[in-house]
């Protein structure tokens, strides 16, 4: 009776510790970065003062047999980027993925050419926000290209030179246009500021008008552009406000509503134009 105890206790214990084993078992961190990642880029070297974008790309990593990742990131508008042996690690939702492979880039199928390339990333399963730094130092004085996971902020979309026409009228009637208009888009921060280039019009000379804290929301292939605008030409009090839209291919069509200084009535700049 006591042996059959005893054994019982034993088979028990066995039970219990492949249990334990069971529960303490972790998957690799090779494992667990495996996956598919959309979002967009930005591109940055020393020669662009604005980061170049580009949006709906794809970094695809897959777990290899042994224990490294392999990436691959083709982009549209930079090349196709392959790191065949990248070393992940971390825990808790959080890994890092480093490693170094090839990149072939060119302005043309002729000109193509295979750099080397290092990889720098971060993928946080936890809130679902993960980027990828790929450097490739032969290129451009250093190129440098961030991709993140997600939708591409609208600063960063928006960003840009935009040339045109600006039709301006008072009271309801026209009163001339400027077939050389244009403004521009900054990013600082996440913010964006619009830079109206001076203009004329009768006896008034007005110089280039700057809106801070332009608000940008997307709508469907689009973004809806608008702010109040409080801000001075040169020596003259401006205010008013800009409403407009620009979608995905930068064609801009832009209202500008404006009373400047003491004049009695608001001058209508209308501009239509497109992103450099």
């Amino acid at each position: 009776m006591k042996l059959r105890n005893l054994g019982l206790v034993i088979v028990a214990a066995l039970m219990f510790v492949a249990c334990e084993k069971e529960e303490g078992t972790t998957v690799s961190a090779s494992k667990e970065v495996a996956g598919s990642y959309t979002g967009y880029s930005l591109a940055k070297f020393q020669y662009s003062p604005q980061p170049m974008v580009t949006d709906g790309e794809t970094v695809v990593l897959q777990e290899t047999a042994d224990g490294t990742v392999s990436v691959s990131y083709t982009s549209s508008k930079w090349g196709e980027f392959s790191v065949p042996a990248a070393k992940a690690s971390g825990s808790d939702g959080i890994y890092v993925v480093m490693g170094e492979g090839t990149v072939v880039m060119g302005m043309s199928e002729d000109s193509k050419k295979e750099y080397q390339c290092s990889l720098n990333g971060t993928v946080n399963k936890t809130d679902g926000k993960s980027g990828f730094v790929f450097s490739v130092p032969a290129v451009m004085g250093g190129l440098n290209i961030e991709f993140y996971t997600g939708d591409m902020p609208s600063a960063y979309a928006l960003a840009g030179t935009y040339n045109g026409v600006l039709k301006m009228e008072v009271g309801g009637k026209e009163v001339g246009s400027v077939d050389d208009s244009q403004f521009t888009i900054e990013n600082t921060d996440g913010k964006i500021a619009l830079t109206l280039k001076g203009f004329g019009f009768g006896g008034m000379q007005l110089e280039d008008i700057k809106v801070s804290d332009v608000e940008a929301q997307k709508e469907n292939e689009s973004y809806r552009i608008s702010s109040a605008i409080d801000t001075t030409s040169g020596s003259i009090k401006v205010t008013g406000k800009l409403e407009g839209t620009i979608d995905n291919e930068g064609n801009a069509s832009v209202v500008f509503t404006m009373k400047p200084g003491a004049m009695p009535m608001e001058i209508t700049a209308s501009f239509t134009g497109k992103k450099q």
